[in-house]
């Protein structure tokens, strides 16, 4: 298997290098619709399906950039990316937030994506856009977020996947999971890495640098130090070092050639990794969204990140589930147990444009999860997905709105993320919905 696709991972990787793979694609209860109500809805997008009978209609919000409904919000001591002598970075913003509840204190942490530039002289546009991971904290249920740093910064340095291009390797779309033990909490963390080459566009990738990182630690902030564990695919260059190839674990995955979009949830002593797979015709490097899924793999964490053993669970759901849902692909996924105990997932239903070379995201959906082993969306007794909420912002032209997070105990409901972007420049905000679906 692995020799058929060498054949053709060169006419891949000179796709994505040319087109640039920009991976920045983040029951009704009586308070979210009070939440809502007397408010103009003109949502544009989101579940096309019928309900189904006996389930509550799912809640429909729109998240527009004008009045009050939907604030944004940046962390107290962080703010968007700025160049001295020129104003606002051209690429900035705050974006793919992970909020969870310290089991211990109380305390919630959120983690998210730093959008930002490099200056790149060689560049053909003169900067390169790349992403850090901050991470911030509140004490009072989400009504204040204070700043406390960067996770992981993009590095300069030469591709370690053997190209010899000089750039940066970025960091980009984090997930945070605590786990409530005997011996005391410990935390979590998968991220995504790629190489940003700065001799080509403000949004170019290298395709065979994308990986994962796990790690673990006492706390979020010790995540920043903590050892890593790498997961690759079959295209991941050897020159990063990969520990597990995840397209080895499974016919299912084997054509998966990018990993983007990692989420982790445990449950009992099972730690479980769901993650976009990216597929391509290796012919001609085009993408093949009928072909994409988001898979899920698991391991019991147990001693050291290196010790783990994953394995694959199954397929949560692809492109039948994302047609239901108003897309040709689902992405962004954040699993969290909802207030009432429902595992819930949150997703973004997908449009890739070929001619844009990038996808068109239209809000984001949260759909009950049957379970996780084996994995599932859940089904009303009509067939329909359990679709609980659907949010837009049916002021945003083009791209849409993309990525979500949420926590139960948090204040701010699901932070929903814009995304405006034009010729000129592409910015990320965090908005509170209050929605607690």
């Amino acid at each position: 298997m692995r020799v058929r696709y060498a054949r053709c991972v060169t006419a891949l990787l000179w796709f994505l290098a040319a087109a640039g793979v920009f991976v920045f694609e983040a029951g009704s209860s009586a308070e979210n619709l009070d939440a809502i109500a007397g408010a103009e809805q003109k949502v544009q997008s989101g579940p096309r399906q019928p309900v189904g009978r006996g389930m509550p209609m799912p809640i429909r919000f729109d998240c527009t950039g004008v009045g009050s409904r939907c604030p944004e919000f940046v962390p107290l001591g962080d703010a968007a990316d700025h160049l001295p002598g020129y104003g606002p970075s051209p690429f900035r913003g705050f974006a793919d937030p992970s909020i969870r509840e310290d089991p211990d204190t109380g305390r919630l942490w959120m983690a998210y994506s730093w959008p930002h530039v490099k200056v790149a002289p060689m560049s053909t546009v003169g900067v390169v856009g790349v992403v850090d991971i901050h991470l911030a904290h509140s004490d009072d249920s989400g009504a204040t977020w204070l700043y406390d740093g960067s996770l992981w910064s993009a590095q300069g340095e030469d591709d370690p996947g053997g190209s010899g291009a000089s750039g940066y390797s970025s960091y980009e779309v984090v997930s945070l999971a605590p786990h409530a033990r005997a011996e005391g909490t410990v935390w979590y963390g998968v991220r995504a890495r790629y190489f940003a080459p700065d001799s080509g566009t403000m949004t170019t990738r290298r395709g065979d640098s994308f990986h994962l990182g796990i790690l673990q630690a006492d706390s979020p902030p010790e995540l920043a130090t903590a050892a890593e564990v790498r997961l690759g695919s079959f295209l991941t260059a050897p020159g990063w070092a990969v520990d597990i190839d995840l397209t080895s674990l499974a016919p299912e995955v084997a054509d998966c050639a990018i990993w983007n979009e990692p989420a982790l949830h445990i449950d009992g002593n099972t730690l479980y990794l769901t993650v976009v797979c990216l597929v391509f015709d290796l012919s001609n490097g085009e993408r093949v969204p009928l072909r994409e899924h988001i898979p899920v793999f698991a391991t019991e964490p147990s001693g050291e990140v290196d010790s783990w053993s994953w394995r694959y669970v199954g397929r949560l759901c692809g492109s039948g589930e994302a047609a239901e849902l108003g897309g040709e692909t689902l992405t962004q996924v954040d699993l969290v147990r909802g207030r009432d105990g429902a595992l819930l997932a949150l997703l973004t239903p997908n449009d890739w444009d070929p001619t844009l070379g990038a996808d068109i995201h239209h809000g984001c959906v949260v759909v009950e999860v049957a379970g996780l082993n084996p994995p599932a969306l859940a089904r009303s007794p009509s067939g329909a997905l359990r679709v609980r909420a659907a949010i837009t912002a049916s002021d945003l032209e083009l791209y849409g709105p993309a990525a979500s997070g949420y926590d139960p105990a948090s204040s701010t409901g699901i932070v929903f993320v814009r995304r405006e972007w034009s010729t000129e420049e592409m910015v990320w905000t965090l908005h509170r919905t209050g929605l607690h679906p």
